[in-house]
């Protein structure tokens, strides 16, 4: 009699056990960023995972991220995606089941499966830190600058110092207490071969002694510009006269 009681009372409880025991599943999509919150979102019947942006399951250690999402109670079956922070490397992965490591480098994302077993996800990884500033490209682009604002500097310079140069430059007739040197007008110039305005540019550019803008040339002898930038350009290739161009202007000078 006592036999058949106790008897009994084991199928009792095991009869009560298994249909008291809750069949667990999830479908789970687990995302974490890049100071560890974590937001789990999809479909379980396990009370405590659902959740956003939760520390609970991502803990950081000398560099190291960990995520550890477990439970004891057996799940019939789950499945799960982590997408891990971007610039993410991953150091190891634990879990039930089978699984698999999806992406380009960039970002990461584990998809598992597994079937009556504890719902069980332990990933270390590290997140790379960003680049700071690269000094010594910085520093040789700084000189480069420099070294592109100096020539510019010193070719305005230049330009400034012709430009001067060109509109004080008179020839010298002598210093006191020397005998002057040969003025330009007693130089000798063979005009027989030049035609009437040549012959009279020639004769203006003597009398001047000195450099003059092709303008004031047009202007003074009542010369056409064009007629008078022909004839100059004539009389330089004869060897008679220099042509200088100081911005906009053109220097001309009887050539020695």
């Amino acid at each position: 009699m006592n036999s058949k009681f106790i008897l009994s009372v084991f199928l009792f409880i095991l009869i009560f056990n298994l249909v008291s025991s809750e069949d667990y599943y999830g479908d789970l999509e687990i995302k974490i960023d890049k100071i560890g919150f974590t937001t789990i979102e999809g479909i379980t019947n396990y009370q405590g995972l659902i959740v956003e942006d939760s520390e609970e399951f991502v803990s950081k250690e000398n560099g190291f991220w960990l995520l550890n999402i477990t439970t004891k109670e057996v799940f019939s079956e789950y499945v799960y995606k982590v997408t891990l922070p971007k610039k993410s490397s991953i150091n190891y992965i634990k879990s039930k089941g089978k699984f698999r490591i999806e992406g380009n480098g960039d970002e990461f994302e584990i998809i598992g499966v597994a079937d009556n077993e504890p719902f069980e996800i332990i990933i270390q990884y590290q997140v790379e830190k960003p680049q700071g500033i690269d000094w010594k490209l910085f520093f040789s682009l700084l000189v480069l600058l420099i070294i592109i604002i100096s020539l510019e500097l010193k070719f305005r310079k230049n330009i400034w110092k012709k430009r001067n140069s060109a509109a004080r430059r008179t020839p010298k007739h002598g210093m006191p207490g020397q005998k002057n040197k040969l003025k330009t007008s007693s130089l000798k110039y063979d005009l027989s071969k030049l035609i009437d305005r040549q012959k009279k540019i020639m004769k203006y550019l003597i009398e001047k002694n000195k450099p003059v803008t092709q303008s004031k040339i047009s202007k003074e002898l009542n010369i056409p510009k064009a007629s008078v930038s022909r004839n100059i350009v004539s009389l330089e290739l004869k060897g008679f006269v220099e042509k200088e161009n100081v911005g906009v202007s053109t220097i001309i000078r009887l050539k020695k």
